[in-house]
């Protein structure tokens, strides 16, 4: 990645890339060139915003101890200790979801993102995802008028699985209700009508909350 940065750069890079270990390095003659740290509220807007896949998968091996097996076992045992989940309702085995030996069920979903918004990084996981009908991959969904501004939502994509999660908000922008729409055993070339499910549900969503509301 550093040699691809500098050949955009205009730098021309010869030779291989060698890894030393920092023990390696020579203290005395060692210049520290440049130090980048990405603040982890970025890292989850990439993450959900752009569906950033590398981004989940750091997160989720930093957040535990940088092996697959690891970090998982430490994702669940937060979601079992912190946010109630019964252990045998969730299966990781990678922090992007793309793994097919991924299980979870609608109401660990739900459960955890109601949870999760009114934590203390609420804000930040409201600012990650995208809008339906402004942004991102959802842009051109739920666009028309009535519903447009009303749903974020994340996305996600495997062969034979189409999901959309996240939150309907009021009128004033505030989240209200929280959903989780797991499509599994969709056909080759099924993708559009398990879009259109989830839309028609948001869009439900959406009518019984307005109409729930106080004139």
């Amino acid at each position: 990645m550093l040699a691809d940065r500098l050949a955009r750069a205009g730098v021309t890079v010869t030779g291989d890339v060698r890894v030393d270990s920092q023990s390696d390095l020579p203290g005395d003659d060692a210049v520290l060139v440049a130090e980048t740290q990405t603040p982890i509220a970025h890292a989850i807007w990439r993450a959900d915003k752009h569906s950033l896949n590398l981004a989940a998968e750091c997160l989720l091996l930093r957040s535990g101890d940088g092996t697959w097996p690891g970090s998982t076992a430490t994702m669940t045992e937060t979601l079992v200790d912190s946010f109630g989940v019964d252990a045998d309702d969730v299966k990781l085995l990678d922090g992007s979801g793309l793994s097919a030996g991924n299980l979870v069920t609608p109401n660990v979903m739900t459960s955890v993102l109601a949870a999760a918004v009114k934590g203390d990084g609420g804000e930040i996981l409201l600012n990650s995802l995208p809008l339906a009908g402004v942004d991102e991959r959802i842009a051109d969904r739920l666009s028309e008028p009535a519903y447009r501004g009303r749903v974020l939502a994340k996305t996600g994509y495997i062969a034979g699985a189409q999901c959309l999660s996240g939150f309907v908000l009021d009128a004033d922008g505030q989240p209200v209700l929280t959903y989780s729409i797991l499509v599994n055993r969709v056909p080759g070339g099924g993708g559009a009508a398990a879009h259109d499910l989830h839309d028609d549900i948001c869009r439900a969503l959406v009518d019984a909350l307005d109409a729930a509301e106080p004139d």
